[in-house]
C-alpha cells in the first residue's frame, strides 16, 4: 500500500534533495581542489628537488657557510639602493637615506646652501623610484633634526651652518 505524503511532507522532501544536491556539487567541488592541491604540491616538491639538487651540485662550499649569505643579504635589504627602497621602508632606512640625497644634491650644485622639497621629491621619484605626498609626511620625525627655511611651497633643507 502505498503510504500518502501531506504538502508539507513534500515540501521538506523538496528541500533535502536540493540540499542533497548542493552537497554532493560541494564534494565534487572540493574533489577537483584537492586533485589541483595535489598536482601543485607535486610540482613544488619536484622544483624544490631540483633546486636542492642543482645547489648541491654547483654550489656545495656556499651552501656549507650559511652564515656568509645571511650577512650578504641583511647588507642587501638593510643596504640603500633602488631595487631596496619602497614607500613603506623603515626609519632606519630613511634616516639614511636622506643623508644621501642631499649629498647628492650638493655634489650637483656645490655652490647652493640649501636643498628644495621640490627636487628631493623629484629625486625620489626618479632615482628611487618613490613618490610620495609630500616630504615632510614622507621624512616625519627626521626632518627635526635639519635647520629648514621658507614657506609652504618654497620649503628647503639648509646645507651650510
Amino acid at each position: 500500500m502505498a503510504k500518502s505524503f501531506s504538502i508539507q511532507d513534500l515540501e521538506t522532501f523538496h528541500q533535502l534533495k536540493s540540499r542533497e544536491s548542493q552537497l554532493l556539487s560541494w564534494q565534487d567541488s572540493i574533489a577537483e581542489e584537492m586533485a589541483k592541491l595535489e598536482r601543485q604540491q607535486a610540482h613544488q616538491e619536484q622544483e624544490l628537488k631540483e633546486l636542492r639538487r642543482e645547489i648541491k651540485k654547483n654550489f656545495a662550499a656556499l651552501d656549507g657557510n650559511p652564515q656568509l649569505f645571511r650577512e650578504f643579504r641583511n647588507a642587501a635589504v638593510h643596504g640603500i639602493n633602488p631595487e631596496n627602497v619602497k614607500k613603506g621602508m623603515s626609519l632606519e632606512q630613511k634616516k639614511r637615506l636622506l643623508p644621501s640625497i642631499i649629498a647628492d644634491y650638493v655634489a650637483l650644485n656645490p655652490d647652493s646652501t640649501n636643498v628644495p622639497f621640490t627636487w628631493i621629491k623629484s629625486h625620489l621619484e626618479s632615482k628611487h623610484g618613490i613618490s610620495c605626498r609630500s616630504i615632510s609626511n614622507f621624512f616625519v620625525g627626521i626632518l627635526d633634526e635639519y635647520e629648514l627655511e621658507g614657506g609652504n611651497r618654497n620649503r628647503s633643507i639648509v646645507t651650510e651652518d
